[in-house]
């Protein structure tokens, strides 16, 4: 919106008055120009004074262009900026045996098709995006393998889908780690960050120790919590994941899930009913669950439930309206400057002025 115009340099203007005061001098003097008649002059007063007066008059606008190109003037006004406030997010996919045995239309097949939308929807609204997968090998003791990155946060669209295509069941063994899924997401999301913060001594297993620890009676999580005072609760970060509720090896999703809460990334939760057997009691997959909706709520994200897979893609649309991209409209003032334009007139004018001279003083 335009807000008038300006001088940088208004002491200049008064060189107006002098310009004036000379054009009405030189107006005393004698302008003549050469008619075929008297009587065609006669005929055409206002023709005839306009075409005498005219070298005078460019005269007088070139020497106020001049003027005011010294003035240097400017226009304000208020510039509108649009600010898409990105969030980063990971996808995290359970790749247990429970998803199927890869054939079209079992619970994974038709989770990618899903997720293919969801992301599509989500990048086009300048989020980036990443993808992560967990599964498992053992239900004894602490292992590798349960949880993997596919892709760091981005916002290709073609890399994004070509992670969710590699997913299949029974990509890291038969279990279901959970804790270990939301863990490896939320070291996709913090790394980058964490990594200039502590620079080398940044150390990823030492975090994991101290996770695994959480709620033993060696608990040392002090680590864990440099980090999260380091970074700081982090703003538009969240995590989706699916699951069937229940965790059969790995890390207490409640550890991971209480790391995220003191980072202020949401965590939310998609289960539907398991294909295949989870090697639990129906008492002790009822606590897990529990413990982990529990877990869930304190992270600020939201916990869906789906009897069948066919109702995950209406749960991912809830999900998708809960995280909601913030656009800021802002205003700056600006100033844009008129010299260059006043130039250009000023050399048209000049040129105008010039041809009037050559052809009132031609010698014809």
């Amino acid at each position: 919106m335009m807000d008038g115009i300006r001088f940088q340099h208004p002491e200049y203007l008064a060189l107006f008055v002098f310009f004036l005061i000379l054009a009405i001098l030189a107006r005393k003097r004698r302008q003549h120009v050469v008619v075929a008649s008297a009587e065609q002059v006669v005929r055409s007063p206002f023709i005839a004074r306009f075409v005498v007066g005219l070298p005078l008059f460019c005269w007088f606008v070139l020497s106020c262009l001049l003027v005011a190109a010294l003035a240097h003037p400017q226009t304000s006004f208020l510039a509108s900026y649009i600010t898409i406030d990105s969030k980063k997010a990971m996808v995290c996919v359970d790749a247990s045996a429970s998803m199927g045995e890869g054939l079209r239309g079992t619970a994974m097949e038709r989770i990618k098709d899903m997720l293919y939308e969801f992301a599509k929807n989500r990048l086009a609204k300048g989020d980036f995006l990443g993808v992560s997968a967990y599964s498992g090998q053992t239900n004894s003791s602490r292992g590798y393998g349960y949880a993997r990155t596919i892709q760091y946060p981005t916002q290709d669209e073609e890399i994004v889908s070509a992670a969710v295509n590699v997913l299949r069941p029974s990509m890291f063994g038969n279990y279901s780690a959970v804790g270990d899924g939301v863990l490896v997401s939320i070291i996709s999301l913090i790394e980058p960050q964490a990594r200039k913060i502590f620079a080398e001594k940044y150390d990823r297993m030492l975090l994991e120790d101290n996770l695994w620890s959480l709620g033993t009676s060696k608990e040392d999580v002090e680590y864990a919590q440099q980090i999260a005072a380091a970074l700081g609760k982090l703003k538009g970060h969240y995590i989706v994941l699916f699951t069937d509720g229940k965790y059969n090896t790995g890390m207490n999703p409640a550890s991971a899930l209480w790391f995220a809460e003191h980072l202020g990334i949401r965590v939310h939760f998609i289960a539907f009913a398991s294909t295949a057997a989870t090697g639990l009691s129906r008492e002790e997959q009822q606590r897990r669950k529990a413990k982990t909706i529990e877990a869930v709520l304190r992270t600020g994200g939201t916990y869906k439930e789906s009897v069948d897979v066919e109702g995950v893609a209406m749960l991912l649309k809830e999900i998708d309206s809960i995280e909601k991209v913030k656009v800021t409209i802002e205003e700056e003032p600006k100033r844009k400057s008129l010299r260059k334009v006043i130039i250009f007139g000023t050399a048209a004018v000049f040129w105008v002025w010039v041809l009037c001279w050559s052809i009132w003083n031609d010698p014809l």
